[in-house]
């Protein structure tokens, strides 16, 4: 398969799938498709994903101002100053670690969230109040932000909205938060510990990005919620056979 297929593949697939699961910013999928497919290293396709990821959270960003201005200020500057720590942190550790390592975490990671979308409904529940006390979920994946350029969007937005009684929008828009945060620490840290960002690695990054965002743009009115459980039911258990493959 040409690199056109490749990358005509991974932008399709991503865009479809990151649309009907409502996981804008959080694309692993980015990842393991760049691994399986395109036969990138993974050190090389985590950093394709965090710019990716990047500039996706700018693309958020944007759109969602008067929402995350709605978040009390407090919260809003401890989410992203925690969540940048963790990032810039997490991207040290993961630099630390042999390929083999971070295969092992990325698969672990893929089957934890092909569980969740598979077996695991989140409850709709009325909105509540935000407090800094959602650090305590968001900087443990900030960490894994760094380390993996995995938000872990679909496994933080149950979790906050169980643990502090928060509507499934409000646990979503702060995850989105936190992971602006700490993709932004994630580059930082890529910088301060690694390298300057390679000139392929931007070219893969930005091809990947507008083609994802215009397949976004293209399926998004096609939108409902029968589409999302589908496709939720079919990713779930791939993200587990991949995950098992990673493992083995």
């Amino acid at each position: 398969m040409g690199v056109q297929w490749v990358i005509l593949a991974i932008v399709t697939i991503v865009g479809l799938v990151t649309t009907y699961l409502n996981t804008a910013i959080d694309r692993v999928f980015v990842i393991l498709l760049l691994i399986l497919w395109a036969k990138v290293s993974i050190q090389d396709a985590i950093v394709i994903n965090a710019i990716v990821m990047f500039l996706s959270a700018l693309l958020f960003f944007r759109g969602s101002r008067e929402k995350i201005f709605s978040i009390p200020k407090s919260v809003v500057w401890s989410v992203l100053l925690l969540s940048f720590i963790g990032g810039g942190v997490g991207r040290w550790i993961g630099l630390q670690l042999s390929d083999q390592v971070l295969w092992i975490i990325l698969g672990i990671y893929a089957i934890l969230v092909g569980v969740r979308l598979w077996l695991l409904t989140p409850k709709l529940a009325d909105e509540g109040e935000y407090h800094t006390s959602v650090n305590w979920v968001l900087s443990p994946f900030s960490l894994l932000t760094g380390v993996l350029s995995a938000g872990g969007k679909p496994l933080m937005i149950p979790l906050l909205a169980k643990l502090f009684k928060l509507s499934m929008g409000q646990s979503y828009l702060l995850a989105s938060l936190g992971t602006m945060g700490a993709i932004s620490g994630f580059l930082t840290g890529q910088v301060l510990f690694d390298s300057i960002l390679r000139a392929n690695i931007i070219n893969w990054s930005v091809i990947l990005f507008v083609g994802i965002t215009l397949i976004s743009f293209m399926v998004e009115p096609l939108w409902n919620k029968r589409g999302q459980q589908w496709t939720a039911n079919v990713v779930g258990p791939l993200l587990i056979l991949v995950g098992l493959k990673l493992l083995a």
